[in-house]
């Protein structure tokens, strides 16, 4: 990844973060969907540079991540974060910084009861403790419930080149068993 724009969601006394975040999380769905490149893959990814265990929270900043500048310059990115400009700041297309440490992040899916099952029940581990944007699905007809969409970051020893879902999240499962890193700076 050679280019990076943050979205960063200002404090608001009348709108949470998180309605916000949520809001955001599914406009930039909707432009990679739109924008993909294979039939689930995006050349745009997403980060969290404020990601944290404690409080549980992916932060107040996304940043989008791409290997070419045109990718990031599309105007659909504009047009659909229009709407909250009084609730966010877009910055400017910049080259990432050569100091960064490589990191993946990854959808965790949790379905059915365990998606609501305590982290001190005995089991090892219990995704409700990562990171989470509440999110529904926008496919198929009618309305979907939403759901908690958990994001898990990993840190890598080396950068490693690859293919983002549509979420901006690397693939778990990648052909040759590598998955695809963005920096973390």
């Amino acid at each position: 990844m050679r280019f990076y724009q943050t979205i960063t969601i200002l404090p608001d006394a009348l709108i949470s973060v998180v309605f916000l975040r949520r809001q955001i999380w599914q406009q930039l769905h909707l432009v990679l969907t739109e924008n993909k490149t294979g039939k689930t893959d995006s050349t745009i990814a997403i980060a969290f540079p404020d990601y944290c265990h404690e409080p549980k929270t992916p932060g107040n900043r996304l940043r989008l991540l791409a290997q070419d500048y045109d990718s990031l310059a599309i105007p659909a990115i504009s047009a659909r974060l229009s709407s909250f400009y009084p609730y966010i700041r877009l910055s400017r297309i910049l080259p990432v910084p050569e100091k960064n440490q490589p990191v993946s992040y990854v959808r965790e899916h949790v379905k059915g009861l365990r998606r609501f099952q305590s982290a001190g029940n005995g089991r090892l581990f219990i995704p409700e403790t990562l990171p989470f944007i509440w999110t529904e699905s926008l496919s198929g007809k009618g309305r979907h419930r939403p759901f908690p969409f958990f994001i898990r970051k990993l840190e890598a020893e080396f950068t490693a080149e690859g293919t983002f879902t549509c979420y901006g999240l690397s693939h778990k499962k990648t052909e040759n068993g590598v998955i695809a890193t963005v920096p973390h700076f």
